[in-house]
């Protein structure tokens, strides 16, 4: 005893001296290591992440949780492409997977953890790219559009199958429209992309029966996706139904299509195919389907129904509109029989087939329940022999979007009659949202704001081009002004009131000036408009035809548009009456003083050449000098000569016309008598002319000499302003008006049509213009003798204002019995005279 008291004494003090080197006194759990020594079992931190699965463009954001067992503190850290918070903006080309690390370390250890980042193409950039990131109409409508019909071959309906050849064709048909989906070439030596896992298939059913089947579709592609196109041909097209007319293959995955075999034909063998095809590569599988006789059920009287879908596609939350007939086949006993019909709209897929198949009315409204994308609803009511009658269903707003199948299930005599029609569950355009905002209403923002964006920019424009245009000092107290003997010939820009022209004024003569298209007919159509208001008659020489309107109301829609900006109404438009003659020979005389008690006389000179347009209007102006006009200190008479040019030399004219011009203008003023002017050029009208004539109209032109002339006399700011100047609007200039300096005024539109009557209403107007006046001068005759013409002036009147309006008919029964009395009381023919 003694002794194992001093053996462990002396252990004691062995421990207590020596020196331990293989062990240290720590907290925590000790371990005997290789060496000997002993050391602290220290956890490393546990790293818990989900991989991300998202969009290309998406903002990633990495879900995780660390935890240390020894409660350390631990530091987490992110490896590329994260960023120290666990985020990564991708874009566009982002897509595919991408691994990033997420390490914890508490100090002594670290974790490393790897997550799984998976980014779908980018859909939405309005690029539909295949070959880049697999985009196409099947999986990026938003950027490739709906997929087209594909190709349509002829297929035979006759025994057998699709027929090899047929299916053969076709399937080459449905390669090309796939490579055209993928933006590819044909390579018909690639051989293999797909396989199928069946070869064929053979179904056998019983009447009315239907079995939904799945086919796997591998891609042998490592490096892109497939589009395989899908189709059925033969004798089974009605009685199979496929989920997707195109379906994508992941590279190197496989995707499944679902088939839906129904047997809605009579009790027999049908053939037919599946086609299966992409860019340079198909299959064809092979379909029997064979219909027995209902064993269960054998009665010979069943219904025969039929199914027309009016809304192929419709939206979640809207109506499936749809329109039953039903009939009894063979109708044995036209009586009231119970039928019971059992609506099931549900995803076409295997999944939810196999749910239905066999089951139960309890079932399904239970699968309703507890089902997403399956809606059931029933009915029953007596058929005598036939109906037919429209129903809706109502799509609920949860439903996903992709194509549906609608089953109708009449319940007949005991036996169960399906229909199955596949339509399509889509969210229109408009409905789609982009950040949580519609399209249609982001759509109806977006054109809003472009919308205030141009009026702003127009605005913008119009008022910097109003600036510029007030190039032109307006004095309001020297413009003329509304009066009884005042014409409105339409809006002063500036100053932006309305433009008069004093119709006295016009006994000093009037030129207006311009090129081709500038208005500068309009704008002296304008003048005469006003002055046959004022009751100015007026004889115009028209050389091309084109003064007949004045005859006719203005309907012309581009003129009666302007109207409202001019303070006028459509009801203002009006015609005005005229005579029309025709000039056949130069040496014509037209006695003015007769012409003048009429309103308006057009002279046609359009079969006038440029010589003998000069004699004629040389004579005509002679023969007002001969006559010797009464004078008058207003205006009563304003003649006007378009395309006066013509008479200059430079245009082919000669000095006699010209000479009887000049003469004209610094005589006719005393006589009341004015002159309108309408030419193209105004420098050639120089000396006595020019000199004699007090109100100028400028128009647009393009003539260098009438530019230089308008540079020297007014300046550069007038000059680009009439070389700028839209289509209507002129410089005026009068001496008498806005202290003597030129202003613009835009002319307002016409009352009258801007076309010339047609030749045939011309032709008719110019006979019975000279018509009239010959009987005007038989009336004069007989009223020579002192006989009474009352009568006979009256109904004359009256005839010329049929003529004026275009009544022709009314006109010549008029004169059909005047003629006859004027004949009797003259007792002879007329004299020829030498003037109309």
């Amino acid at each position: 005893m003694k002794k194992k008291i001093i053996i462990g004494l002396l252990c004691m003090i062995l421990i207590a001296i020596i020196p331990i080197k293989g062990f240290d006194l720590i907290t925590g759990s000790a371990v005997e290591t290789h060496a000997g020594t002993f050391e602290i079992n220290n956890f490393p931190p546990v790293v818990e992440a989900a991989d991300f699965i998202g969009d290309a463009g998406d903002l990633v954001t990495i879900s995780y949780n660390v935890s240390d067992p020894n409660g350390d503190s631990v530091t987490v850290s992110f490896g590329s492409p994260l960023n120290s918070s666990g985020q990564w903006q991708s874009n566009s080309s982002s897509y595919g997977i991408t691994n990033a690390t997420i390490t914890a370390s508490d100090g002594n250890s670290e974790t490393n953890y790897i997550v799984s980042i998976k980014l779908r193409p980018y859909c939405g950039d309005g690029i539909c790219d295949f070959s880049a990131i697999g985009e196409y109409c099947g999986n990026c409508e938003e950027d490739c559009g709906e997929c087209p019909v594909p190709i349509t071959v002829p297929v035979s309906t006759g025994g057998g199958g699709g027929g090899g050849g047929v299916s053969e064709a076709y399937a080459k048909a449905l390669e090309e429209e796939i490579a055209k989906l993928m933006g590819l070439n044909l390579y018909y030596n690639v051989t293999n992309q797909f396989t199928v896992n069946i070869d064929e298939l053979f179904v056998e059913l019983q009447e009315y029966e239907f079995v939904g089947k799945r086919i796997s579709i591998d891609n042998y592609h490592i490096n892109r996706s497939l589009i395989i196109g899908t189709e059925i041909i033969g004798e089974i097209k009605d009685s199979v139904i496929l989920d997707t007319k195109y379906l994508t293959v992941p590279p190197g995955g496989n995707s499944s299509l679902d088939l839906l075999i129904i047997a809605n034909k009579p009790p027999g063998k049908y053939y037919g195919d599946l086609i299966l095809a992409s860019s340079n590569y198909h299959d064809i599988i092979p379909i029997t389907l064979k219909i027995i006789r209902n064993i269960v059920n054998p009665e010979q009287e069943t219904l025969d129904i039929d199914v027309d879908v009016i809304t192929q596609q419709v939206a979640p939350g809207e109506y499936l509109k749809f329109k039953i007939n039903m009939r009894k086949a063979p109708l044995i006993i036209e009586e009231p029989e119970d039928v019971f019909l059992r609506y099931l709209v549900m995803q076409l897929n295997t999944k939810s087939l196999n749910l239905i198949t066999g089951a139960t009315v309890q079932d399904l409204k239970n699968l309703t329940n507890q089902t997403e994308n399956v809606f059931y609803e029933e009915e029953e009511f007596e058929l005598v022999n036939a109906v037919s009658f429209p129903k809706e269903i109502k799509i609920p707003k949860d439903f996903a979007t992709g194509n549906y199948v609608l089953n109708i299930n009449a319940k007949f005599k005991g036996k169960q009659i399906p229909v199955f029609v596949k339509f399509t569950v889509k969210v229109p355009w408009y409905n789609e949202e982009i950040f949580g905002i519609k399209k249609g209403l982001l759509l109806i923002f977006i054109i809003l704001l472009a919308l205030v964006w141009v009026a702003f920019v127009t605005y913008k424009a119009h008022y910097a081009s109003l600036k510029k245009k007030q190039t032109i000092k307006i004095d309001r107290t020297t413009l003329p002004k509304k009066g009884p003997r005042s014409a409105y010939v339409g809006i002063v820009p500036e100053a932006n009131r309305k433009a008069y022209i004093q119709l006295e004024d016009l006994k000093t003569h009037t030129l207006v000036a311009g090129t081709t298209g500038s208005g500068k007919t309009i704008a002296a159509q304008v003048i005469v408009e006003e002055a046959l208001k004022k009751e100015v008659s007026i004889i115009v020489f028209d050389p091309t035809a084109q003064w007949s309107g004045f005859l006719r109301k203005c309907n012309d829609r581009h003129m009666i548009r302007r109207y409202k900006a001019f303070g006028m109404q459509e009801k203002d438009a009006k015609s005005f009456p005229a005579k029309v003659h025709q000039v056949e020979k130069p040496k014509e005389i037209y006695d003015v003083n007769k012409l003048m008690k009429d309103r308006m006389t057009i002279i046609l000179l359009d079969k006038l050449n440029s010589k003998e347009l000069n004699v004629f209007i040389a004579n005509t102006i002679g023969d007002i000098f001969k006559n010797h006009p009464t004078e008058s200190k207003k205006l009563r008479l304003l003649i006007v000569f378009d395309e006066v040019h013509r008479l200059l030399p430079k245009f082919g004219g000669s000095k006699q016309g010209y000479n009887a011009l000049e003469k004209s203008v610094r005589e006719f003023r005393k006589w009341g008598i004015g002159i309108l002017l309408v030419s193209q050029v105004t420098q050639d009208l120089i000396g006595a002319i020019e000199a004699n004539i007090a109100t100028q109209i400028q128009m647009k032109t393009n003539d260098k000499e009438d530019l230089a002339r308008v540079d020297q006399k007014y300046g550069q700011q007038i000059f680009r302003a009439v070389f700028r100047a839209p289509m209507g609007t002129g410089l005026l200039g009068n001496s008498a008006y806005n202290s003597g300096k030129p202003y613009f005024v835009a002319f307002r539109p016409l009352l009258h049509n801007t076309p010339s009557l047609k030749k045939k209403e011309l032709a008719k107007h110019i006979h019975y213009s000279d018509l009239v006046e010959e009987l005007k001068d038989k009336i004069a005759q007989i009223e020579a003798k002192k006989i009474n013409v009352l009568d006979l002036s009256i109904q004359l009147e009256l005839a010329e204002k049929q003529i004026n309006i275009g009544k022709f008919d009314m006109a010549q029964v008029y004169l059909d019995d005047l003629i006859p009395k004027i004949d009797k009381k003259l007792g002879k023919k007329m004299s020829k005279k030498k003037k109309r």
